[in-house]
């Protein structure tokens, strides 16, 4: 059990928390956190020679520049952010294909919104804290809504709409 389904009172029956669907969500948002902090803490890593960031894998796997990494990194948290956002949208058919109770939609929908705020949570925590931002609190002005990660990032296409119930 995740912490977030703890805290949340969303852990999940293993017939919802198996669907293709819920397991694609807590893949997406792991893949999301772990790229963000590598691109946060690139910088850190570098002077404390820390080799396995995912920025610095893809420069020596590719012979790329680190701005060709970051732009890359940037695309796939993109690309990854709105598969999650499609399939939170399409979790009323897994409800209806599970036959959910009330309190299984109940949890299912807490599980999903921790996950989302675990994604946004990490961005702005990893922006913030000294741990991966010596300069903390300095130009990181995009705390809020996980779609804010496309602007955040500076990316195109980011005009996603804000979800503010979760859903």
């Amino acid at each position: 059990m995740m912490p977030a389904e703890r805290i949340n009172d969303c852990e999940l029956p293993r017939r919802v928390a198996g669907h293709d669907t819920v397991r694609r969500l807590c893949h997406l948002s792991t893949q999301v956190i772990d790229v963000v902090q590598d691109v946060l803490s690139l910088d850190k890593e570098v002077a404390d020679g820390d080799l396995h960031n995912i920025v610095l894998v893809l420069c020596r796997h590719h012979g790329w520049e680190t701005r060709q990494a970051v732009d890359h990194c940037r695309t796939m948290v993109q690309d990854w952010t709105d598969s999650f956002v499609v399939l939170q949208r399409s979790l009323p058919a897994v409800r209806a294909e599970l036959d959910l109770s009330d309190t299984e939609w109940a949890r299912l929908c807490r599980y999903a919104g921790a996950l989302r705020a675990c994604m946004r949570g990490n961005h702005d925590w990893c922006g913030e804290s000294p741990r991966y931002a010596p300069d903390a609190g300095q130009g990181r002005p995009y705390v809020g809504y996980l779609e804010g990660l496309a602007r955040a990032y500076e990316l195109p296409g980011s005009e996603l709409p804000r979800d503010r119930g979760g859903r």
